[in-house]
């Protein structure tokens, strides 16, 4: 009965009258199929797992929502590490894979989620041993059946877009019961967000507990040498460097979605071998920002406030930056030194993921502006080092 439910669950969500989802079940065929034939030659492995949970109320106005345990049902293919690769041993050689996800809120505002996630799994201890304790970085997409509709679902105060960004973090240990099989368990983290592209965007959370088992077609052992922290450069001087982002965000339901760009100078210096402490200012100008100025600025009849109709903010941020190879990870925390629109905070951070491409000062990314736990908007971002 525990099988036959989520096989059930799948067929419900993929072949319902909306057939968008339907996409997703391609997608996920095509790379069952490729990782099936791959897998028999490359030792890589198939994980499936189940999660009961509970939502996070991490804000007031979400009670409504919480009505029920959410379920997960997750199937993923994933690729063990290589030694060749230097960054990995830096990093206790982490596996890779994709994952296809379904999450039920089972909540007829909330609905289902169904998503493609990119993951990693970081061994927190001896490579070499049978027993692992992991942590699971993952970031994908995922396709909501349920979202907000002035008509049709009023209710569905958090997701305001049908595509959203699906990042996930996990807890998991396993525990080998056979050459070919073990078992898994532990925590997971989940959250749903379309980064502001349309609102509302108030985003869901929820933590499960997760229980599954992985199954390796063809078992190898690889003998993992001890991973080496690598010796830091001795000449460390700081570097200089600008950020240029553009974005798109809505401020408010039926504003309409608006261009966001920044600047942003910085100064890096490195602290560590593979890290970075950043101080830079960001120069935003929202659009969108603008249009909802103006719009409170037109529904102050009484006493209009034509301060509070500037829409630029100033922040100055610190972050650090880890290097991964070619790409690197930033998180920033930042503090508005001029803002006059009183719905944000007076602090923010930013995610960042970049690509260095080689031989070059220069760098793409995406990055994901939040405060707190609400994302503002997400960017794309060129950034140029000329010292």
């Amino acid at each position: 009965m525990t099988i036959i439910y989520p096989i059930k669950r799948f067929k419900e969500l993929f072949f319902r009258q909306n057939k968008k989802p339907v996409i997703f079940a391609v997608v996920a065929l095509v790379i069952g199929i490729y990782s099936g034939i791959y897998a028999q030659s490359t030792g890589s492995y198939w994980q499936y797992d189940m999660g009961y949970g509970s939502i996070i109320e991490h804000k007031n106005g979400l009670s409504h929502l919480n009505t029920a345990h959410p379920t997960l049902y997750r199937l993923s293919y994933i690729t063990p590490s290589d030694t060749t690769s230097r960054w990995k041993r830096r990093f206790n050689y982490p596996d890779q894979g994709f994952s296809v996800m379904v999450q039920d809120f089972h909540n007829s505002t909330l609905g289902q989620t169904i998503g493609i996630n990119y993951h990693t799994l970081f061994y927190l201890f001896n490579r070499n041993k049978q027993h692992q304790l992991m942590l699971d970085l993952g970031l994908g997409f995922a396709y909501a059946t349920k979202t907000f509709n002035f008509e049709t679902n009023y209710k569905n105060n958090v997701i305001g877009s049908p595509v959203t960004i699906a990042p996930q973090l996990s807890l998991l240990y396993r525990l080998p019961i056979r050459s070919h099989w073990a078992i898994n368990s532990g925590f997971s983290f989940t959250h749903y967000s379309c980064a502001s592209f349309k609102q509302p965007n108030n985003g869901i959370n929820a933590v499960f507990i997760r229980l599954g088992a992985s199954y390796r077609p063809r078992p190898e052992h690889i003998l993992y040498p001890p991973s080496k922290k690598p010796p830091l450069p001795g000449n460390r001087t700081p570097h200089m460097g600008i950020v240029a982002k553009l974005g798109m965000h809505e401020s408010y339901p039926g504003l309409g979605t608006k261009i966001v760009y920044e600047i942003s100078p910085y100064i890096s210096k490195q602290i560590q071998p593979l890290g970075h402490l950043n101080l830079g200012i960001d120069l935003i100008n929202s659009q969108a920002d603008k249009t909802y100025a103006n719009y409170l600025y037109t529904a102050m009849i009484e006493e209009p406030n034509r301060t509070l109709n500037d829409h630029k903010r100033l922040g100055l941020y610190v972050g650090y930056e880890h290097f991964f190879n070619k790409i690197s990870c930033e998180a920033d925390l930042g503090y508005y030194l001029y803002k006059t629109m009183d719905h944000y905070m007076d602090t923010y951070q930013t995610l960042k993921i970049k690509y260095h491409l080689k031989q070059s000062d220069l760098r793409i990314g995406l990055g994901l502006r939040i405060h707190m736990f609400k994302a503002n908007y997400s960017t794309i971002d060129i950034q140029y080092q000329w010292l």
